[in-house]
């Protein structure tokens, strides 16, 4: 993952897309899908393309500062299942 080493400018007016918000964020390939996924970041399709407004970047990135760093998630642990008894 590109380390972001230098300021990165969005345009609100401007559509991206998310190799581009990628490589200029180095975000994780996943972030962009998993908020977009969950309803955190408002996204248009067009021509098959996942396309995001500057805004909507802008005011993503914002809410998760506001909002701080969220704890891990709880890894599930599967039940073992009970061994059956014979009588």
């Amino acid at each position: 993952m590109p380390e972001l080493t230098t300021p990165c400018r969005i345009d609100v007016d401007a559509f991206y897309d998310a190799d581009s918000l990628r490589h200029s964020l180095g975000m994780r390939v996943g972030t962009l899908d998993r908020a977009r996924k969950n309803g955190e970041l408002h996204f248009t399709k067009c021509g098959g393309r996942v396309l995001y407004l500057g805004q909507w970047i802008v005011d993503w990135l914002v809410r998760n500062a506001e909002e701080g760093p969220r704890p891990p998630r709880a890894r599930r642990k599967t039940p073992k299942p009970e061994p059956a008894v014979v009588t």
